[in-house]
């Protein structure tokens, strides 16, 4: 088995430094976020029935299961037949980005 050439047209990215501030603002939102859900799941026993509970959290059962049986794998073989239809086409490169000639 061949190795594939490098494609020089393709850059690596690199690492960004997140300064403090977006860190503390990021554990800040996590938190705020977090105590949001805590506070959402624990009201809802108190705002619902049993019966409209019971009904919750089987349609979030059959959301899951559909998300991960049905959808999941679609958009893995749709993927994956794009990339194996496309990798011998050339990228396409805008005028307005490519620079001066």
């Amino acid at each position: 088995m061949t190795r594939p050439k490098p494609n020089p047209t393709v850059t690596t990215v690199q690492s960004v430094k997140t300064t403090t501030p977006v860190k503390a603002a990021r554990i800040i939102l996590g938190i705020a976020g977090a105590g949001l859900i805590g506070y959402g799941l624990l009201g809802l026993p108190t705002q619902l029935g049993s019966t409209q509970l019971v009904g919750l959290l089987t349609w979030l059962a059959f959301a899951v299961l559909l998300h991960d049986g049905v959808i999941v794998p679609l958009s893995t073989l749709a993927g994956a037949g794009l990339t194996r239809l496309g990798s011998g086409l050339r990228p396409s490169r805008p005028r307005c980005c490519a620079g001066p000639s």
